[in-house]
Parts: C-alpha cells; structure tokens; sequence
C-alpha cells in the first residue's frame, strides 16, 4: 500500500486577514518560500474553505490550491465537494483554472465547487 503525504499541518499562529473563527480548522501549507494559510469547516457533506497568502505565495497558489483540495477530499471521508465563496473577480478566475465550477451568485459573492 502506498502512503501519499501531504504538506499541511495544523496552525495556530497569526492568520492575518484568513477567514475564520473557532468553527474552522486551519492549515499551514509546508513550503519554505512563502506563507500560505487555508481554513476549513464543514457544511453538511461539503468542506468550505478560504485561504490567504504572502506576496512570494502567489507564485504557488495554484501548486498549493490543488494539493490543499486532493488534502481535503483524503482527511475528510464525508467531503463530497469543497465550495469557494469569492467576491473578487481575480480570484474567481483563478479558482476555474483550479478546477472549480461556478455553480451561482448570492449577492456579491460567486459561488464555485469542486468534486473528487
């Protein structure tokens, strides 16, 4: 059987501007070049998620968006899709090159899903 690690780990530390409270579970994504933080809860069979990320994290955002999703979908047996909330356009783009579907609009935000 082969084990497929994975460059997460619990963080405790300042989340800067991260979305999240004590209903979130937040992660540190282990790459020594920059800072990317991710957090997740669970709604119903879906792990929402948001994340936040230094100016050097750009550069791997999408390598880190991708690990951070196979992550999910393999620690939490009952994650069926993950769901993005965006407001920025900018980002919302990003998230279709990561394999999410817009799914609709609630007000301001532009909702998306990706499925194992």
């Amino acid at each position: 059987m082969l084990l497929k690690l994975y460059n997460f780990i619990l963080y405790k530390g300042d989340t800067g501007d991260l979305v999240t409270s004590d209903k979130y579970l937040n992660f540190k994504w282990l790459n020594p070049d920059c800072n990317i933080l991710f957090s997740v809860t669970r709604q119903g069979k879906a792990a929402v998620c948001h994340f936040t990320f230094d100016k050097k994290g750009l550069r791997k955002l999408k390598q880190a968006a991708n690990e951070w999703c196979e992550f999910c979908f393999w620690l939490f047996e009952w994650c069926k899709m993950i769901i993005g909330i965006i407001v920025k356009p900018s980002i919302a783009r990003f998230v279709e090159r990561c394999g999410f579907q817009y799914i609709g609009s609630f007000g301001n935000k532009r909702i998306y899903v990706r499925r194992p």
